[in-house]
């Protein structure tokens, strides 16, 4: 079973030239570099969705430290939350 993770916010400090697309790839390449998949909304403006990594074992906390560092290797900033996503 995948766990999967819920991600709500948007990010800072794109530059102005960035396109959507690139954001897009850029975000997307991440995640698929670990094995995980997104489904959502990933715009430049707004970033709404889960995450979800079949069989994974890891933690909300460690997910939040890689991504929270890819952004900031990119000169980026997340301004929103990532909590586990708990189906109700």
């Amino acid at each position: 079973m995948a766990k999967e993770l819920e991600l709500q916010g948007r990010v800072r400090g794109l530059p102005p030239d960035m396109t959507e697309d690139a954001f897009w790839h850029s975000v997307i390449g991440f995640l698929e570099e670990h094995h995980w998949s997104f489904g959502g909304c990933l715009e430049m403006e707004r970033v709404c969705g889960c995450i979800a990594q079949e069989g994974s074992d890891g933690t909300v906390d460690q997910f939040r430290e890689a991504f929270l560092g890819f952004l900031a290797r990119n000169g980026w900033s997340f301004d929103g939350t990532i909590e586990e996503y708990l189906p109700q």
